[in-house]
């Protein structure tokens, strides 16, 4: 190992290159489950009382199922808006749109 490898920044780097989120509007938001560990995981480290690390899990727990059953119902009626990203959609509707021998947007 060199010097650069024991840069905390360059070893975050490295073990935050393992997680690959999927794409689209469902891999992009769970990256709010990141926060909401990291909250946990705080509430475990700085806080001293049963009662508030139960109450800091609780809140994330009720948020994790609102995101969840919003994105599932979000992803049930636009499921290419839900699993496409931006250039992918894009041409996706191209491709849809020479199928029906309409003209193309360059």
């Amino acid at each position: 190992m060199d010097d650069n490898d024991n840069n905390p920044f360059n070893l975050w780097k490295h073990f935050a290159g393992v997680f690959r989120f999927g794409k689209g509007l469902l891999g992009r938001s769970s990256i709010t489950l990141i926060a909401l560990l990291a909250l946990g995981f705080a509430a475990i480290w700085k806080l001293h009382s049963d009662a508030l690390i139960l109450a800091v899990f609780t809140i994330g727990a009720v948020i994790f199922l609102i995101w969840y059953f919003r994105i599932e119902r979000f992803a049930d009626k636009h499921p290419l808006e839900a699993l496409l990203e931006g250039g992918e959609y894009t041409a996706h509707h191209q491709m849809l749109m020479a199928a029906k021998g309409k003209p193309q947007f360059s």
